[in-house]
């Protein structure tokens, strides 16, 4: 071999678990049970583990790669060639170790040196019979540690020894399609003749380079393979961070949202309490009016009995003016019945259709997909024959297009968003429209006014506060930039915080008939909010418009 791994980097004992011993039973190869055996992955085992692996199969999977291995006949494994490099490399480990039988003797002893000429190994006692017998006395021996220092394997010049001229080497090699095999001169001569010959150096030179060049090819698409688990690798830390960041965005819009409830209903509770409590108030002051004035009538009463039954007619006489008098005044008196109408806590239609609105909202909050990520920062690997795709991206899913809302005003359909940023919260509308969604046909609908959306004009609430309902009125103009005198634009408006995927909340609508339209919207995060507004399935210039909700007490 011209070539061996050096032990002197690596422990004996590593080196055979590694090179010398089958991967299934963990047992050293050797030249009967477990002899190495190659499969077509290149992959090797020892034949009795493979035997028992396949039973009377004809194909079956390598136990390392899964690679589909198809044998010649069912349960046989001699079509599977040996591996000669693990051969190769059990041969300098014995050599290394001085372990090697001598072949010249049947002693069974351990070869301490090796004849060149002999072509063996041959142990302390056939040593000493080449330097006594005259005949042997001129062969070249090297002793086991020449041949370490050397780096070279003798049982390999076994090898290129012909089988039935043991005394020649193979140096030839036939080229024929039914040949392919290494030859001596006698073989070449005898079994080869007109055949074509060509020296081994030659075609071992050639098929070096082949298998050489057809192993750099592989090689590159190794690197192909290692830039694609590179890519991967970013994937998987791209789409954990984008899992992390929505997994936080949620976990914080969930808390604002039951921060948002707490607070409301300690507003509801409080406003409840002193409706409650005014009322009980009321009542009770009515309770004391009634006591009172029965007490007064039932003491005049009382008197009168009294008097009536005692029999001082003068006295009777004189008192009875006085008691008629205050008795007619009872009984003019009006009974407090008008003003103890019953009442009790009313929940507002405004309410139900908040409720319907958070409930929408509540059933988006979860509504998550995968979407491929478009940013610039999105890597991607592509090679000639693969194309790979950027990683996954998570993104809360948009408030389902075309859902409405009821409210006292109108019927509100919430339109998609947009993503256009705006600062200014008056501002006229200029510019191109953007992309249309497909308007829906509805039966008998009036037509619509011309309006031009680039032109149209919209106000915003100067002081928006987070819970508090604010104003925002829109002007809708013709393509003369004249204000249409009617109604009948399909104004549409939802609004949603700046940092939410989420779709926006629907806001109400009210349509003054002039032209003009007031749009109710209540911004429920403090900070920025977008607002965005559609004019007959068109979007407004500069929509969504940013809103700055401020906090109270902050």
């Amino acid at each position: 071999m011209a070539s061996m791994p050096s032990f002197q980097s690596r422990k004996q004992e590593e080196f055979k678990e590694e090179f010398l011993t089958c991967p299934i039973c963990a047992e050293s190869y050797d030249d009967s049970k477990h002899k190495a055996k190659c499969l077509p992955c290149l992959h090797s085992f020892c034949a009795s583990c493979l035997q028992r692996y396949i039973k009377e199969r004809k194909s079956f999977a390598c136990p390392k790669c899964r690679q589909t291995v198809q044998l010649e006949t069912e349960g046989d494994l001699s079509s599977l060639p040996n591996n000669f490099i693990v051969e190769n490399l059990k041969e300098y480990h014995d050599i290394f170790n001085l372990c090697v039988p001598c072949g010249n003797c049947d002693d069974g002893e351990n070869a301490v040196s090796f004849c060149h000429d002999c072509v063996c190994f041959v142990c302390q006692g056939c040593v000493d019979m080449h330097q006594k017998m005259r005949s042997l006395r001129g062969h070249s021996l090297s002793t086991m540690t020449e041949l370490r220092e050397k780096k070279c394997n003798p049982m390999s010049l076994c090898q290129q020894r012909c089988e039935k001229h043991p005394k020649q080497e193979m140096t030839l090699y036939c080229q024929d399609e039914s040949c392919k095999v290494p030859v001596c001169p006698t073989c070449a001569h005898v079994e080869h003749r007109g055949h074509d010959l060509v020296y081994i150096e030659v075609t071992v030179e050639k098929t070096t380079e082949e298998l050489q060049g057809a192993a750099g090819k592989v090689r590159a698409q190794l690197e192909e393979l290692t830039l694609i688990k590179t890519a991967i690798k970013q994937a998987q830390s791209r789409l954990m961070l984008s899992f992390r960041q929505k997994e936080t965005e949620m976990q914080g819009t969930v808390e604002e949202l039951h921060r948002m409830i707490d607070l409301r209903k300690e507003e509801a509770c409080t406003k409840m309490d002193d409706l409650f409590k005014n009322e009980e108030k009321r009542l009770e002051e009515y309770e004391k009016s009634v006591d009172m004035l029965s007490f007064q009538m039932s003491s005049a009463c009382e008197y009168t009995e009294s008097s009536c039954s005692i029999n001082h007619h003068v006295q009777l006489l004189d008192s009875s003016r006085h008691i008629m008098q205050r008795l007619q005044e009872l009984q003019s008196t009006p009974l407090p019945m008008a003003e103890i109408e019953s009442k009790e806590f009313v929940v507002s239609e405004k309410h139900v259709v908040a409720m319907g609105q958070f409930q929408d909202s509540i059933k988006n909050l979860c509504d998550l997909t995968l979407v491929v990520s478009k940013s610039p920062t999105s890597e991607s690997f592509s090679s000639p024959d693969v194309e790979f795709p950027p990683p996954p991206k998570i993104n809360f899913a948009t408030y389902e297009e075309g859902s409405k809302s009821n409210s006292n005003e109108s019927s509100v359909e919430v339109p998609p968003q947009t993503k256009t940023p705006s600062s200014e919260k008056t501002k006229k509308l200029s510019g191109k429209n953007t992309k249309k969604p497909p308007a829906k046909k509805v039966v008998n609908e009036p037509p619509q006014p011309a309006v031009d959306t680039d032109q149209c004009t919209i106000t915003l609430d100067p002081n928006p506060w987070r819970g508090k309902p604010c104003k925002a009125e829109v002007t809708t103009v013709n393509s003369d930039n004249k204000p249409i005198p009617r109604g009948g634009a399909k104004v549409q408006a939802s609004l949603k915080w700046a940092k939410s995927q989420m779709g926006g909340l629907p806001c109400p609508v009210v349509d003054h008939d002039n032209g003009t339209y007031t749009i109710t919207y209540t911004p429920l995060l403090y900070g920025d909010n977008e607002l965005a507004v559609y004019i007959n399935d068109t979007s407004m210039e500069g929509s969504p418009f940013i809103v700055i909700a401020g906090q109270e007490n902050s």
